[in-house]
């Protein structure tokens, strides 16, 4: 690496001889002697000592740099706040739009609804059995589904819940649901006197009754 000595060093810094040895004696830049005696100054050594005799003549350049590095931080944290602000009013808005597009769920009249909520009377194992309901609150001509798929031959886990819930070949089941006196979120499901026979007829023409015994 080219050298060069204390009064060539000054010579291209515009700077004295003095000044070089000032710096090289307070650890600033290093600098080898020859055997002669003579400083030898190294050219990476030389235009160290040039960015630091530049910071001493210009030492607000250095302020100034860091003042606006600190107002672009601060600009990149307001524009995240605002995003984080907008992501926040999206999803407020997503959840109130799905809340309106949820499909109704038919349910019972004021007054036997509130029989299967508050009925809080001590129960029998028997009573308190989901598929056998109590029929003093919904009424006999209610029939559960699953009672119903028995009556007919029909498996309800295997077969007519999933005619329920998809239909059969494009026809659909009528049914009554109810909520679960014990369940929150939970449905039962009945059918009225009407919606057995429509049941009766829909399987019937899909040729899905299992053939009796005579």
């Amino acid at each position: 690496m080219e050298e060069y000595n204390a009064i060539e060093a000054a010579k291209l810094l515009g700077i004295s001889d003095k000044t070089i040895r000032r710096h090289i004696d307070k650890g600033t830049i290093i600098a080898r002697r020859k055997l002669s005696g003579e400083l030898q100054i190294a050219v990476d050594q030389i235009e160290k000592l040039r960015q630091v005799l530049e910071l001493e003549v210009h030492p607000d350049t250095v302020v100034h740099d860091q003042t606006e590095l600190a107002r672009q931080v601060q600009s990149v944290l307001d524009k995240l706040i605002s995003i984080e602000i907008r992501l926040t009013e999206i999803e407020a808005g997503i959840r109130q739009q799905a809340s309106l597009d949820r499909p109704p769920t038919l349910h019972l009249d004021t007054s036997r609804q509130e029989k299967l909520i508050h009925n809080t009377s001590p129960r029998t194992p028997a009573q308190n059995r989901a598929t056998e309901p109590n029929r003093a609150i919904l009424g006999d001509n209610l029939m559960p589904a699953s009672e119903f798929a028995a009556r007919h031959g029909l498996n309800y886990q295997n077969f007519f819940k999933k005619a329920i819930e998809r239909g059969i070949n494009g026809d659909r089941l009528d049914i009554t649901e109810i909520p679960h006196p014990t369940r929150e979120g939970y449905v039962q499901k009945f059918h009225t006197p009407e919606q057995q026979k429509k049941a009766i007829e829909l399987l019937e023409r899909h040729r899905k009754l299992p053939p009796r015994n005579c």
